[in-house]
């Protein structure tokens, strides 16, 4: 504990005559929490560090797309390309001992957000060897 100047010096004594009491104590109760957080997150620093990071390439990545997509003439809202995005789906379908891959409808900006990028989406239905 640190005093600050004007203060009273009885606060002091008093900690150190206490047993067992210093400013550096840690109760059970504060053990519990730190040990719960440390299996959650056991290495905080890199998990923060990580997270940061994907979170700003997340955004430079958004940046890029939306960039593009104004190169072609579209205006997206993120909220409606996450949400169509999160709609397509591949499925493996298996007839006749013959194996089938199929993918859902590219709806809503789902088209326009692979035109932007240049990327061609694969056909709905594909056999696979």
């Amino acid at each position: 504990m640190t005093l600050q100047e004007g203060q009273n010096d009885k606060a002091a004594p008093a900690i150190a005559e206490t047993p067992g009491a210093s400013p550096f104590t840690v109760t059970a109760e504060e053990a519990k929490i730190t040990t719960f957080w440390d299996r959650l997150y056991p290495n905080r620093n890199e998990t923060i560090l990580v997270h940061v990071f994907c979170s700003f390439f997340a955004f430079v990545l958004m940046k890029e797309l939306q960039s593009w997509a104004e190169r072609f003439g579209y205006a997206l809202v993120w909220a409606d390309v996450i949400r169509n995005l999160d709609r397509l789906q591949e499925t493996e379908l298996e007839q006749d001992a013959k194996r089938f891959l199929l993918r859902t409808e590219a709806s809503g900006t789902c088209g326009k957000v692979f035109q932007a990028a240049q990327v061609a989406l694969p056909p709905t239905v594909r056999r696979v060897a």
